[in-house]
């Protein structure tokens, strides 16, 4: 549920965003995902700071039933209403979801955000304590899995045995997630298509003004250092890095240069 101050936000929003176009415009959704904390809360609450956006975020009750993304006839009534020039979602929970979506809305973006495993980990030690167990239920409890099991391949479910079988701790089973999410990016063809990009947590928060240039071109908005002013990068690497199976290393390291290598890659 949002909170009041979230609440009167989004009506201010709304107004600002009738006055500016009382008529009915061509409306963009935008999707933002990745793994769990990996920077998507900061990367909406920096659009949500932006002209012509109107935003939903995971805990929107009108667009969210407990942080799962409601149907699409939900979400495409939500950005047939609305009067903003972007309708942006982040659906972090539907990220194995976004081939589907994308199809769904021709016209549709999709930002996948990510961030150096580490980092990752140690954010989610310290804010969830069911990491190991979502392993189990994955295995063995498909109902309680939820989302965390839609469009998992029988090969990374077999990963998911074999490591759970392994005895991994939760700091390790966290690393597994972040590997099997992360790959959701690749497994979909993501990377193949114009209409999504890619962004670096660390990187938006070091330079600010340079990445999210970027991002608002690519969405088409015009550019507002002050938006993301709220940036800072004390976050990275302050932590010791989290003890994790040498084989869950090697699995995050590959995937992380993957994930580097498209980003460095790409044409914006």
């Amino acid at each position: 549920m949002l909170t009041k101050k979230e609440k009167l936000t989004k009506f201010r929003k709304r107004i600002e965003n009738f006055a500016i176009s009382p008529g009915k415009n061509i409306r963009t959704p935008v999707l933002i995902g990745g793994e769990q904390r990996s920077g998507t809360n900061f990367l909406i609450n920096v659009l949500n700071r932006c002209k012509r956006t109107e935003c939903y975020l995971e805990n929107d009750e009108e667009a969210f039933n407990d942080y799962v993304l409601k149907d699409v006839d939900t979400v495409k009534r939500l950005v047939d209403k609305s009067h903003a020039k972007l309708v942006v979602f982040k659906p972090i929970c539907d990220s194995q979801n976004f081939g589907m979506l994308l199809s769904t809305f021709p016209n549709a973006k999709a930002i996948w955000t990510y961030r150096h495993y580490n980092d990752v980990i140690n954010s989610s030690l310290r804010n969830f304590t069911e990491h190991r167990k979502y392993l189990h239920y994955m295995l063995h409890e498909p109902a309680k899995a939820g989302w965390r099991l839609e469009n998992v391949t029988p090969e990374d479910l077999e990963k998911v045995r074999y490591f759970y079988d392994k005895g991994i701790d939760d700091a390790s089973s966290r690393g597994l997630i972040w590997h099997l999410r992360n790959s959701l990016f690749f497994q979909q063809n993501l990377d193949k298509n114009p209409n999504v990009m890619m962004t670096k947590y660390e990187n938006l928060v070091s330079k600010p003004v340079e990445y999210f240039e970027r991002v608002y071109r690519f969405l088409g908005l015009g550019n507002d250092p002050k938006a993301s002013a709220i940036a800072f990068s004390s976050s990275l690497g302050k932590n010791t890095p989290p003890s994790l199976d040498e084989e869950i290393i090697d699995l995050c390291e590959d995937t992380l240069s993957k994930l580097n290598q498209y980003y460095s890659l790409q044409k914006l």
